[in-house]
Order: structure tokens, then sequence, then C-alpha cells
């Protein structure tokens, strides 16, 4: 993701969780986005989770890093694959993002690269923090109802 979409994403569940976080950025690692994978499913297992929740593996994911109180977190946005072909429809005609793109010499998906968020939407979409260190999540956060 940029750097500014992952400020975007992060602010965003800032806000929500009524939690000040510092918005000092970092890139997870490979290992640190392994190491949450491997922890989602059952994590997710043990919520209570709306009706309209779909199978983890259905869903993309967008990841973003920052500190707070010198902790490391993950910030995850999720968003059902029956969704794709319209975001990537959409994100294909965004000339601005085009352009910010192939100034930096990228020329894969642009949803890696632009926040997805959207207002209601249901289980389709949500969004979870975790933390590297003590390999918990915090504040899943479902949309409203579809």
């Amino acid at each position: 993701m940029l750097d500014k979409e992952a400020e975007f994403l992060v602010m965003d569940l800032s806000l929500q969780s009524e939690q000040k976080i510092s918005t000092t950025l970092w890139h997870p690692s490979p290992a640190d986005i392994d190491r949450l994978e491997k922890l989602l499913p059952e994590h997710m297992r043990q919520l209570k989770t709306p009706s309209d929740y779909q199978p983890l593996q259905e869903y993309y994911r967008q990841y973003a890093g920052a500190v707070r109180e010198g902790k490391k977190l993950v910030f995850v946005n999720f968003f059902h694959s029956s969704a794709a072909n319209s975001w990537v429809e959409w994100l294909d005609k965004d000339a601005d993002l085009q352009k910010r793109l192939a100034e930096k010499g990228i020329k894969e998906d642009a949803w890696l690269y632009l926040l997805l968020g959207v207002d209601d939407g249901g289980a389709y979409y949500f969004t979870i923090r975790f933390d590297v260190e003590t390999g918990r999540f915090e504040h899943p956060i479902f949309n409203g109802n579809a």
C-alpha cells in the first residue's frame, strides 16, 4: 500500500477505536504477515461474527504497519472477493491513482496500493489490528448492514 493510503487505514482504525496512535509507519515483513495469517483463523473462530461473515479465505487483505507507544501493529483491511471485480474496474479508471503508481514504477494491481473503504457493506468489509509482539488481535470492526 502507498504510504498515504496506509496512513488512512491506520488513522481510520485509530479513530474508530478512540485511541490516539502514532502515525509513524513501518512496512510489516513477510514474516510478520505470515505470523498474523497463521493466527488469524483461530482468532476469527473465537469471535461472534455477523451472520453475513464469509469464510476467511474468500477475503482480500490490505496491510499497513504503525507504531503505537513503542509497539508495532499491523492494520488489516478485509474485503470480500465478490467485490473485487467492481473495485478493480473502478480503480483502473482512477487516473490520479494510475499516475501516482506510474511515477513509482508500479505496474501491479491498483487495489494493492489504494485503501478500499466502504460505508455499510456488512461483514463483507472489516478491519482488525494485530500486535506483532504479543501476537494478539485487537478491535475487529465489521461494517454496518448491507
